[in-house]
């Protein structure tokens, strides 16, 4: 089956954190507003340089930090925006450095090519 995959390469910061990762959601938006439904993939970061795969199938519709229940798929060709959501809830100092974000074609969910 052929689908559509976000890969990204992350690292934290070590200089801005003393213990283990970060929970962080990476959300995309079928449109250019702030507010309003988002679909989210969560991810824990370290201090290394992570590659992750998010299966567009993976991403799970949310507003305001809730689930949308019944929610349609990603329309990849609607996507007008990405970014990032610290997801811990805990106050502090951050940096999640990236290096890369890609949108690929994949045969199967979480296979990169």
């Amino acid at each position: 089956m052929i689908g559509y995959c976000f890969s990204l390469v992350i690292a934290m910061s070590s200089a801005l954190v003393r213990c283990g990762g970060r929970k962080y959601q990476f959300r995309i938006r079928h449109d250019g507003r702030f507010d309003g439904v988002s679909w989210g993939a969560e991810f824990t970061s370290n201090r290394d340089w992570q590659t992750l795969d998010f299966p567009l199938d993976e991403f799970i519709l949310v507003l305001r930090g809730r689930r949308v229940p019944s929610a349609g798929p990603v329309d990849p060709s609607s996507i007008r925006q990405v970014g990032f959501l610290l997801a811990d809830k805990q106050a502090g100092p951050f940096a999640l450095n990236i290096r890369s974000i890609e949108f690929v074609l994949t045969e199967e969910p979480g296979s990169r090519h």
